[in-house]
């Protein structure tokens, strides 16, 4: 996978088989906004990505009905993030 700076819009089009990363990333964040501010307002924090994971995908809503035997999960921070 590329580094890249797609941004990413939890209520925009999902992964799917044609697109299974979907748009993974948030250029510019840094891991709490509480430690460093980001660049951008709009720019959320590691923290605040793995929150909204959690509060939206962690359910597991009916567009991603995942099983601990059918995903994955992981993240990658940047090779000079703070």
């Amino acid at each position: 996978m590329a580094l890249s700076a797609q941004g990413f819009d939890l209520t925009g089009t999902k992964p799917n088989a044609a697109n299974v990363f979907g748009n993974p990333t948030y250029p510019g964040a840094t891991i709490d906004a509480t430690l460093v501010t980001p660049y951008l307002s709009t720019v959320k924090s590691l923290t605040d990505q793995v929150n909204q994971w959690v509060a939206n995908l962690g359910p597991k809503p009916s567009y991603a009905p995942w099983t601990s035997s059918n995903a994955i999960f992981s993240f990658f921070i940047g090779i000079n993030d703070i």
